[in-house]
């Protein structure tokens, strides 16, 4: 009988490790979740000086970051959306929040725009940013009349921050009319 019940022994010894290393995968799992949710929110905002402008006259919208949390922004890659007949892009400058970045795509042409904090100054390129400065400011001009339309963020814009990836921000948006 002694050979019969140790592999009796062995499988009640078993069955009690199960639900022990099923409950530490759970708890790993529930600290991964609580680690991502806690990441740092940071977003994009768009912001203009006027929403109603004449034809054929220009105006600005600034690509902000909303909600930085002292987040350590390195990079972003942006991509602007709009109806091309009612307005178009017509020049794109870097603005304060990284200083001296890497401007790795720059297209007017498509609006999108990409940069990131220069690697051989990166401690010294965060501190010298500007957090209240945009990323972007874009020039438009206005083509035809509308009552209502939208300049937005594409999907897959991201911000990167430090040790945290990429972050796909809210859509923003900023609506503007041509007279």
């Amino acid at each position: 009988m002694t050979t019969d019940a140790t592999p009796m022994n062995e499988k009640k010894q078993l069955n009690k490790l199960i639900p022990l290393a099923l409950g530490i995968l759970l708890l790993i799992l529930i600290f991964f979740a609580v680690k991502v949710s806690t990441r740092k929110s940071v977003s994009f905002d768009l912001k203009g000086a006027t929403s109603s402008v004449p034809t054929q006259s220009t105006f600005t919208v600034d690509v902000y970051l909303d909600k930085k949390e002292d987040a350590e922004v390195t990079a972003y890659d942006v991509q602007i959306d709009y109806d091309k007949t009612k307005a178009k892009l017509v020049s794109a400058e870097s603005g304060g929040y990284l200083t001296s970045p890497l401007l790795i795509k720059w297209d007017v042409a498509s609006g999108w725009f990409a940069a990131s904090a220069n690697p051989t100054s990166y401690k010294d390129s965060l501190q010298r940013t500007n957090p209240e400065e945009p990323l972007i400011t874009l020039t438009f001009m206005a083509l035809d009349k509308t009552n209502s339309s939208a300049i937005s963020i594409k999907d897959g814009s991201e911000v990167y921050v430090a040790q945290k990836g990429g972050v796909v921000p809210s859509k923003a948006k900023f609506n503007f009319s041509v007279k």
